[in-house]
């Protein structure tokens, strides 16, 4: 039965070409732009939606103003001592951590370079954080502890990318590397790899440590209008967050009398980490873009599915003698059912 079927759907192609490119290529066709439209979709719906708890990890927006009471910009970096400050103030913060970039040298000594090691040296972007990180963004360690990963100024963290570049094994806690920071070097022992993050993801870590004593003596971190890198803040529940939230629009007017300082800045806002990939400038995402794709999908699909079923349907009457042919000769109504 199959193989009948399937001779007689050969026959078909071969008589009706032109109907047949239409009908199977239209519907094709549609189906392909549904699918790949809809993994667009899914991809740029999906950022950060893989890390534990998303939900109550929100970013802390630095609010800038171009003249005195006009409001003015918003952006995703805030000043570094206000981590510190809201964590003193507000119980309601589980966790905290700021996340400042710098491009740095990495360097794995030839007696650590196990497993055949690739590379002994390369310029990397690292993330100086605080030791709190891990308990904002859970990581998925692989090696190592991740609760006390970064409890110790000498700690660094790798991704699994990083551990295989310079030691050759994604099992490389406990081996040292050196770190050069503008001309200065510094020895880091290993303490956790992690999994590579997903590239649907605002903060693709590679490499984390903590802030060196370096930056935290710089006197230009410690004044409200300078913004140094993004700070992370989780919270226990939705009501903390926005009883926090209530009272961060004029925070830095409340906590400073300097005329400099309140020239340029106000306070800072709340974004939800789910949310950070749609609002950002510098992402390049727009939701109803996104969005708008998903409906031309759609659409596709539907149009094609209606092409199909009329160019199906105009030839149901060609086919209605061929149909009462076979019946006569004895096809059953099942044959007849899965051939037209």
């Amino acid at each position: 039965m199959l193989l009948h079927g399937m001779l007689t759907f050969c026959r078909m192609l071969s008589r009706h070409r032109l109907y047949a490119v239409l009908n199977i290529g239209g519907l094709g066709l549609g189906i392909a732009v549904f699918l790949l439209l809809s993994l667009v979709v899914r991809y740029e719906y999906g950022y950060d939606r893989f890390w534990p708890d998303q939900a109550d990890i929100y970013r802390l927006d630095q609010l800038w103003a171009h003249s005195v009471g006009v409001p003015g910009d918003r952006t995703d970096f805030s000043t570094y001592r206000a981590r510190d400050a809201l964590r003193a103030e507000f119980p309601q913060i589980r966790a905290s951590s700021r996340l400042i970039p710098q491009q740095v040298t990495l360097i794995a000594p030839p007696s650590d370079l196990r497993n055949g090691g690739a590379r002994t040296m390369g310029s990397e972007q690292i993330q100086f954080v605080d030791p709190e990180l891990p308990a904002v963004l859970a990581l998925p360690v692989i090696d190592g502890q991740r609760a006390e990963a970064l409890a110790a100024p000498d700690r660094i963290v790798l991704s699994a990318r990083l551990a295989r570049k310079y030691f050759g094994t994604i099992h490389a806690v406990g081996r040292t590397m050196r770190m050069v920071v503008d001309g200065s070097a510094q020895t880091y022992v290993v303490s956790a790899v992690f999994r590579d993050l997903p590239l649907a993801s605002t903060y693709r870590i590679d490499a984390a440590a903590p802030i060196p004593e370096r930056i935290r003596g710089q006197r230009s971190l410690h004044v409200w209008a300078a913004g140094t890198g993004a700070t992370l803040l989780r919270f226990s529940d939705r009501m903390g967050m926005q009883a926090v939230a209530a009272h961060l629009g004029d925070f830095i007017a409340q906590h400073s009398n300097d005329a400099l300082t309140l020239q340029y800045t106000r306070g800072f806002a709340l974004t939800p980490l789910a949310d950070m990939h749609f609002r950002d400038a510098t992402a390049g995402a727009d939701r109803d873009s996104v969005l708008a794709l998903g409906i031309v999908g759609v659409l596709a699909l539907l149009a094609a599915t209606i092409n199909y079923v009329n160019l199906a349907t105009a030839r149901a009457m060609l086919r209605a003698r061929e149909v009462a042919m076979r019946k006569t000769l004895g096809a059953s109504r099942a044959l007849l059912t899965v051939q037209f």
